[in-house]
């Protein structure tokens, strides 16, 4: 007999299963970066939100300061208070997202002169 060149029939079946596995980590991995993603895309709104919340109440008339709270889409939770100390204003704006890992909060303060 002479010997052929090539590979063996095991070699062949250990490989098809290392491409297998290497293909199931890929896709577990690729669900992992959607789901982070989406959940970044909320971060970014429920930031943004504050962000716009905090200078709307730094400029608006002191007269006119109050709290509130309000529901945005994508689960974004926001509620704001004004606290008044002589002739200044503290204000407060606090953001709740629900994540994948429970939810998260965001607070931004900022005070002014009245």
């Amino acid at each position: 007999m002479r010997r052929r060149s090539g590979f063996t029939l095991i070699e062949l079946v250990l490989a098809l299963v290392l491409v297998a596995f290497g293909l199931l980590a890929l896709v577990a991995t690729s669900a992992v970066v959607t789901r982070e993603v989406g959940s970044a895309g909320t971060r970014v709104a429920a930031a943004l939100a504050a962000r716009n919340r905090v200078e709307w109440l730094g400029v608006t008339p002191c007269a006119s300061l109050v709290g509130g709270a309000v529901t945005h889409p994508r689960g974004v939770r926001e509620w704001w208070t004004v606290e008044r100390n002589g002739n200044t204003v503290a204000l407060r704006d606090s953001v709740v997202i629900a994540t994948p890992s429970g939810p998260r909060a965001l607070v931004l303060q900022s005070g002014r002169v009245c």
